[in-house]
């Protein structure tokens, strides 16, 4: 009896070190750059600029993510960002403006996180077709909120996913 619990225990534990290597290859097939920029102690000023460079990009469609991640003190339900971007064409930057609820319409945040420390992302509705690659691709974002200094927001990411 003790052979066969074993046995059982084992192939079991073989199953679930399978299913997780499937799920992470599976997670990480499309994502082409996944990076986070702090941000200030002492908060973002408006005319900081969070710099992303991204490595050399090949043909294919592409999608963008924002990640914020937030303290539970942050005074508002919602961010204003102004996403600027080179990934069609290095000598031509796109500007985009995203508006993110953090929060719900009752004040309960959307993110995931412990210890007051929040993690929310959304995809941004930027779809990128590369026709050709090139090694200057890059990504800056700024808040555009009415306040100068903007507190309580901890670091700022993208993730750039291949589609196709």
């Amino acid at each position: 009896m003790g052979i066969k619990t074993s046995i059982l225990k084992r192939r079991v534990m073989n199953k679930g070190l399978i299913l997780l290597l499937i799920l992470f290859i599976a997670c990480q097939g499309n994502t082409y750059y996944h990076s986070y920029q702090p941000v200030s102690n002492a908060g973002w000023k408006r005319n900081d600029t969070l710099f992303y460079h991204l490595p050399s990009i090949t043909k294919g469609e592409y999608n963008l993510q924002i990640g914020i991640r937030h303290l539970e003190a942050y005074p508002y339900k919602d961010i204003w960002l102004e996403v600027c971007h080179n990934l069609q064409d290095s000598a031509i930057f796109q500007k985009d403006t995203l508006h993110l609820y953090l929060a719900d319409s009752l004040g309960d945040w959307q993110g995931k996180g412990i210890g007051g420390l929040l993690q929310y992302t959304e995809d941004a509705p930027l779809k990128v077709k590369i026709k050709e690659g090139h090694s200057n691709a890059s990504i800056h974002i700024t808040h555009l909120m009415s306040d100068s200094l903007l507190r309580s927001i901890y670091d700022v990411g993208i993730q750039v996913n291949h589609i196709r």
